[in-house]
């Protein structure tokens, strides 16, 4: 459903109708996901443990540590970190567990209903999380955004493209900025959806600063932007005079760097270079991979 390109995980063509399914059935699949993708002896014991002990609250630390002694030597004493990490960030957003931090320091967490069914392996039974026809959180005109647990899947799967997570608890406490919402249109949302977004789901609405910094950083997207091309380098600048004219050739020429460096495009080599034989021309083969060391400034050095 996802795909990495240019250094992002981008939805793949099936992704849209999956958010779109029931956020129980979206659950399931997860946690399947999860347990496949962690299927270590420690978590798994843990999860035994937790689903025999039923919906108490537990300790953490006292829980790893009551399962220290069954664990291969070593991953003794990293089975407190583990399982912070895979109950913050996965099985709570999940709603698979409860979570809180007792004097604000010790992790305890609960199994909750979908858990204990999903332990269970059998069909939900627990109604989806009563709460308002649209899910809404709060939005500050500083950026701070509140989100209530527990999150639909859908939403915060765009708060995380459009905002940074900086504080978990009871609620999910993000910043939307210049750098998060860059995150956000590098990552193909563009500026009108993610008004959008935040309009609908924003309790409080988009504050008017805010949509006003919002559009502007939009409009600033893609204002400058890097282009791969290619150099056709001439010895003086009367060869590339007739080239940028020539009636077989000029089509290629998108521009210049100097009198003496024609700008192409990668792709029209092949083509140019037939072009060039049909004139007359006899170019160097292949691309060189940069400015040859003849042509180059010479190195400036501080003056002693």
């Amino acid at each position: 459903m996802l795909k990495r390109e240019a250094g992002f995980l981008r939805p793949g063509g099936g992704f849209a109708a999956w958010l779109q399914r029931p956020e129980g059935e979206q659950r399931v699949a997860l946690f399947q996901y999860w347990k496949d993708r962690y299927h270590h002896p420690d978590l798994q014991s843990f999860l035994q443990l937790s689903h025999s002990i039923g919906s108490a609250w537990i300790k953490v630390a006292a829980a790893a540590a009551e399962l220290e002694p069954i664990l291969h030597p070593s991953q003794r004493g990293q089975l407190p970190a583990r399982l912070h990490h895979h109950l913050v960030h996965f099985l709570a957003p999940l709603h698979v567990y409860q979570v809180a931090f007792r004097d604000g320091q010790d992790l305890v967490c609960r199994l909750t209903e979908t858990g204990r069914n999903l332990l269970a392996g059998r069909p939900s039974t627990t109604p989806e999380p009563a709460g308002p026809a649209v899910y809404q959180f709060i939005l500050q005109p500083t950026g701070e955004l509140i989100a209530p647990r527990p999150v639909p899947l859908t939403v915060l799967w765009h708060l995380e493209m459009l905002a940074g997570l900086r504080q978990r608890g009871p609620a999910l406490v993000y910043e939307v900025n210049r750098d998060t919402i860059y995150q956000a249109l590098r990552a193909g949302l563009d500026n009108e959806s993610l008004l959008d977004f935040l309009a609908r789901h924003s309790r409080t609405g988009v504050p008017q600063n805010l949509a006003f910094e919002i559009a502007a950083w939009g409009r600033a997207y893609g204002q400058v932007y890097f282009q791969e091309a290619c150099l056709l380098r001439c010895a003086d600048p009367h060869l590339a005079t007739q080239i940028k004219t020539g009636r077989r050739t000029a089509r290629y020429v998108r521009g210049e760097v100097s009198p003496t460096a024609l700008i192409i495009d990668r792709q029209d080599y092949e083509p140019l270079l037939q072009a060039l034989l049909a004139e007359g021309l006899l170019p160097r083969p292949g691309i060189a991979a940069s400015v040859p060391a003849t042509e180059r400034l010479p190195p400036v050095f501080p003056i002693v």
